[in-house]
């Protein structure tokens, strides 16, 4: 877990000194290093869970905002973070605009499709046409053929 959790600090500390322009730069004695991202609420608590290993392990204060996806990704754009974290990957344009950004992905996450089914089943199995279907309109009721054929 210790070498997960720095592998994924110095991650952070590459894209960080690559996406602000500050290669260059190193921390006095005196200074201690630090890294500042904002963005994504999702990935907060996992961020979270870092701040006080990378203090440990690296000497680094690590500082997130979790302000959303679209605040990540217009201060690294904007350059007022060293790393700015989003739920999805930046589209061309927004890649365009964050010149010399540097994508990395360090969380997966998946989507859920809740349901209330009164008097049904807990769970019920759906396929991506089927799910299509029903945000479509075409399937409006919970025992359609196509839902009993999966169930």
């Amino acid at each position: 877990m210790r070498s997960k959790t720095i592998a994924i600090a110095v991650a952070l500390c590459v894209s960080a000194l690559t996406l602000a322009g500050a290669g260059s730069a190193k921390p006095s004695k005196r200074q201690a290093a630090s890294l500042t991202g904002a963005g994504s609420t999702f990935v907060s608590k996992l961020v979270q869970a870092w701040v006080p290993r990378v203090a440990q392990d690296l000497d680094m204060q690590l500082t997130y905002g979790a302000i959303g996806s679209g605040g990540g990704i217009a201060q690294i754009t904007n350059r007022t973070v060293d790393f700015g974290a989003s739920d999805a990957p930046l589209t061309p344009d927004q890649f365009a605009a964050c010149k010399s950004c540097v994508q990395i992905p360090f969380a997966l996450s998946a989507t859920s499709v809740p349901y209330r089914l009164d008097g049904g089943p807990n769970r019920i199995r759906l396929n991506g046409k089927v799910l299509a279907d029903i945000y479509l309109g075409k399937i409006k009721t919970w025992n359609d053929p196509a839902i009993r054929k999966l169930n």
